[in-house]
């Protein structure tokens, strides 16, 4: 059984005020966004990659979802 994930790196990305580095894991169904918060960002950005966005680490994304969650 092979039980490697398809994952995408996301870095240097704009969401909300923050620039992040982001890595999607996509286990099957829904794929999950794993980020890091590297710094204050001084305009509000719009991430678009990877399916969609929660604002907490590590959490399932809504199918159909795409973008930043801020601001919706």
């Amino acid at each position: 059984m092979d039980a490697s994930l398809a994952t995408f790196e996301e870095n240097d990305t704009s969401c909300c005020y923050a620039l992040l580095d982001k890595v999607w894991v996509h286990t099957g169904k829904e794929p999950w966004e794993v980020y890091v918060v590297k710094t204050d960002a001084d305009q509000l950005g719009k991430s678009s990659v990877g399916g969609g966005e929660q604002t907490a680490n590590a959490e399932p994304v809504t199918a159909g979802a795409a973008g930043c969650a801020c601001g919706s």
